[in-house]
């Protein structure tokens, strides 16, 4: 009888086999992992945080969950009681889903190799490593970071499916989808983006055939999108232009919603069938079941069935309106180039350089360039993602920070396809032989050090305007002049020196040198900005991405409070009461006091409670039960100042063309600190 070897006996190079793309590969995960789960429990849990906290620690004890559209979709709080009972409940625990997804956000550009490039998804992976937003939102419990990564595992679906056109890649986009929807709703953002990119394409290889059906890739993503998202879109927008249905009520719902939503759900299923019945039931049950179980939780709330094929899209229909938040429209525009400048500069460049090279691809014969190149789909795709998500992101009346990822992703995707066939194009054998790599330093030390000199030569300028000062020049002018003199010799060595390294190399590999140069420069500002955000500021209200949040006033209290109750009672059983204004976060820091009391607006009479917290808009309804009370104060939130909404106006602009302002807008992008703007 031959001998059966078991895995465990081989060894370990037999299965792994090192290189340096595996190296670099476990270097990102590893900086990822450090970025995302470090100190991870430290920050007060903002608001929306201690909601999704919360509620998630009611299913996880067994209390259930109702599907609410305000708290969006239900997968978030599932992840995050699964959490609870593996590791019991935190500030630490809570974030930690988020944390995972995130860490999977930053692996998957590994999976669009092909696309990407070796080079190209290690570009990507380390960008998302690094990226301060995404490690925000890694270490925020709210569902943004949770329906990033569906949406990155939709794109490789779909585009796996377009270049390879496998079965098991339409089950995963029909899982992606499924979980995408019961996450947030810019679900119905993303697929109407992917859905009329597909449409477009669709048109461009389907006309020159008109053959029926198309035997086409993008014709079978078109059909399963459809098919699987329709009845989500149509259901909520049949019911609300008939009048019959109010999104902001829940207590109506009856036997013409669900009938509705069944027939639009058979229409398009008779679609699917008719394209192919076995692709379409396999990917149908799929998304259906992972829907019906989420939105029921676990076919608990069988409510659920309305709530989210007909709430979800009606209610945000309705928030339109309200424009929650109130940022104006370009707000995007300030927030990407303030923390996502290496995506942006680079992505840029990206789509500029990549449609040249698609438009000389064009010019060979018609019958050859029917079909558009895997190659050139993928950054069309991208480039078409991204500009239409800032159109739409930017048109939509909510606008909040955490919304950025979404813009971030496919610009983050497009840069480093950029990035990747610049570094795969470099004779790195001849870059080394020439020391080119000097030029990586003294480029930008060299562009340092015109600015300075700039600076310097602007200031002789205004010292000589005026003529020369008879009495001579004072401290300060001499310092001018020193600067600019000093500098001046500086510079002149430094471009004699590049010139000299620039001659050795030829032009495209000068420009890809600069190229490099550039992007050290603008990732190592982006590892700083990454970590003042998350680490020095955190949850303190001086970055855009923090908005706003909950002050460490209160988890300090909360500490003092837990001591109280100790000496007291000997536990938690100490009765705490709380009011409507303070109630989130409270309701999650006070989930282990069993005795704890809310009492709304005003309360019915002695609370006999030995901590009271109440807002200061109550405080006057309150005051009557406190009088024996001792008043301390401190802060519950506070804001990031928004002095950036006057940009808008003309007056706002030309104050940059001052020299203390732009000093102050200096000084506010290098340290992160809104009191010198």
């Amino acid at each position: 009888m031959q001998k059966r070897f078991s895995i465990l006996d081989q060894p370990l190079p037999a299965r792994i086999v090192l290189n340096w793309e595996l190296i670099c590969w476990a270097t990102i995960i590893l900086v990822a992992v450090v970025t995302r789960f470090w100190d991870l429990g430290s920050r007060a849990q903002h608001h929306d945080e201690s909601m999704h906290s919360f509620y998630s620690w009611e299913l996880y004890r067994g209390r259930g969950f109702i599907h609410n559209p305000l708290l969006h979709g239900p997968f978030l709080y599932h992840a995050t009681a699964v959490i609870y009972f593996l590791f019991g409940a935190s500030d630490y625990t809570s974030r930690v889903a988020a944390a995972l997804l995130g860490l999977g956000i930053v692996t998957a550009p590994y999976f669009l190799r092909k696309w990407l490039g070796r080079y190209g998804a290690l570009a990507a992976g380390a960008m998302l490593a690094i990226s301060p937003a995404f490690i925000y939102y890694s270490r925020f419990i709210r569902m943004d970071i949770f329906a990033a990564f569906f949406e990155i595992l939709l794109f490789v679906a779909v585009i796996k499916y377009l270049g390879q056109r496998r079965e098991r890649y339409l089950y995963l986009a029909a899982a992606s989808l499924s979980l995408l929807f019961c996450t947030k709703e810019i679900a119905f953002i993303t697929t109407f983006i992917f859905g009329t990119f597909l449409v477009l394409l669709l048109a461009w290889e389907w006309l020159p055939r008109r053959k029926f059906p198309p035997d086409l890739a993008s014709f079978d993503l078109i059909i399963l999108i459809g098919s699987l998202c329709a009845p989500l879109y149509f259901t909520a927008l049949i019911i609300k232009i008939s009048g019959l249905w109010d999104p902001l009520d829940y207590t109506n719902y009856g036997q013409h919603d669900l009938a509705a939503f069944l027939l639009i759900v058979g229409i398009f299923a008779a679609l699917g069938l008719a394209w192919h019945r076995r692709r379409w039931l396999t990917s149908a049950g799929i998304f259906w079941a992972i829907y019906i179980l989420l939105h029921t939780s676990l076919l608990t709330n069988m409510g659920g069935l309305l709530t989210g094929p007909i709430g979800a899209l009606g209610y945000w229909l309705v928030q339109q309106e309200v424009k929650r938040g109130g940022q104006p429209w370009f707000y995007y525009l300030i927030i990407i180039p303030l923390y996502e400048f290496l995506p942006l500069v680079l992505g840029l460049f990206g789509i500029g350089y990549l449609a040249r090279r698609r438009v000389r691809q064009t010019s060979q014969p018609e019958e050859e360039a029917t079909a558009v190149p895997m190659s050139s789909v993928f950054w069309i795709f991208l480039s078409y993602w991204f500009v239409v998500a800032l159109v739409i992101y930017s048109w939509a009346g909510e606008k909040m920070p955490w919304l950025v990822v979404h813009l971030t992703l496919p610009l983050t995707l497009l840069a480093a396809r950029f990035l990747g066939e610049a570094l795969k194009a470099e004779d790195w054998g001849e870059f080394f032989r020439q020391r080119a790599y000097y030029l990586l330093i003294l480029v930008p030390t060299t562009a340092l050090v015109l600015l300075t000199f700039l600076s310097a030569f602007l200031g002789v300028v205004r010292i000589l305007s005026g003529g020369l000062p008879a009495p001579g020049f004072d401290l300060g002018q001499l310092n001018t002049l020193m600067r600019f003199l000093v500098t001046l010799v500086i510079l002149g060595i430094l471009v004699y020196i590049v010139q000299l390294l620039a001659r050795r190399l030829g032009r495209n590999s000068l420009a890809r040198t600069f190229l490099f140069s550039g992007t050290i420069v603008l990732l190592l500002f982006t590892v700083r900005f990454a970590w003042i955000a998350n680490y020095v500021h955190g949850d303190i209200a001086k970055d855009m991405l923090i908005y706003t949040q909950t002050t460490p006033d209160v988890t300090m209290l909360m500490g003092e409070v837990e001591q109280l109750s100790e000496r007291l009672v000997g536990g938690k059983e100490m009765r705490v009461a709380f009011d409507d204004f303070t109630s989130w976060p409270l309701w999650w820091y006070l989930r282990d006091y069993p005795n704890k009391v809310f009492f709304g607006k005003e309360p019915l009479g002695q609370l006999d409670a030995p901590v009271v917290f109440v807002g200061l808009e109550n405080e006057s309804a309150v005051r009557p039960y406190m009088s024996d009370y001792i008043r301390k104060q401190y802060r519950l939130r506070w804001w990031f100042p928004e002095d950036y909404r006057s940009l808008g106006q003309c007056s706002a602009l030309k104050g940059l063309f001052r020299s203390e302002t732009r000093q102050q807008a200096i000084n506010f992008f290098l340290n992160r600190d809104p009191d010198t703007w």
